[in-house]
């Protein structure tokens, strides 16, 4: 099945992904209430990054009305946010990369917006193992779903976990889906709640408005990659 086919229904009866049930903001909470030094982007002087001052990073700032396909709101939207928000060691990225995973009951695959992971050790392969994150970018006017979008990261965030568990790697993997001015953050782990699913989904519903949430934007950007950054150096 293609990631752009899936629901969220499917991956809980075929996948074995717990998902947070209905009104379950844990993940928002967790986004919201996070500590992290970012005075490079927001200085103690009071001068923070205003969302308007994000548009100045690029002059076509047109996303907003639906008119951008894809690629253009990676290139003029999303990159310059990334920018921003990587630490001094990022992690290896590459974008549009074909992932798929097979066992006993289900197929999937497809194409992933923008995957992380380790930077590849021969010039004949896109990314090494582990791979720790997914993007997935839909503009505003597209008619998918957010819970079809988020279905379709995380079915590629069940990919990855099942490559990297494949490779004696058991660690949390992270997700990104972006629609237009709305951020949706993801993360999916092993389960090890009794009678529970084999995995455990977090994700919120509400997302992230880049023009209302713009810090907590930064700020889980920046908590993504340390963790990938983390996950990466104890497997050095």
């Amino acid at each position: 099945m293609n990631l752009s086919e899936l629901t969220l229904d499917f991956l809980e009866q075929h996948c074995g992904i717990a998902m947070p049930k209905l009104g379950d903001t844990t993940l928002r909470r967790n986004l919201r209430s996070l500590d992290l030094d970012i005075s490079d982007i927001y200085p103690p002087s009071g001068d923070a990054l205003k969302p308007w001052q994000v548009a100045d990073l690029n002059p076509d700032w047109l996303a907003f009305s639906g008119e951008y396909g894809e690629i253009q709101l990676k290139e003029n939207i999303i990159l310059p946010i990334l920018g921003l928000a990587k630490l001094s060691i990022p992690p290896f990225l590459i974008g549009k990369c074909p992932i798929s995973y097979r066992d006993e009951a289900v197929q999937l695959e497809g194409v992933a917006g923008m995957v992380y992971g380790r930077a590849p050790s021969t010039y004949t392969r896109y990314i090494d193992l582990p791979l720790l994150c997914v993007h997935e970018y839909k503009r505003f006017s597209n008619p998918v779903t957010v819970s079809r979008a988020l279905a379709q990261l995380l079915g590629a965030l069940w990919i990855i976990h099942r490559k990297n568990a494949d490779e004696g790697c058991e660690s949390n993997v992270y997700g990104l889906m972006v629609k237009g001015q709305n951020w949706y953050f993801a993360e999916l782990h092993r389960d090890g709640t009794e009678g529970a699913g084999e995995y455990r989904a977090h994700f919120d519903f509400g997302g992230f408005s880049i023009e209302s949430d713009l810090l907590v934007i930064l700020m889980s950007l920046r908590y993504y990659f340390s963790q990938i950054r983390q996950i990466l150096e104890r497997r050095s």
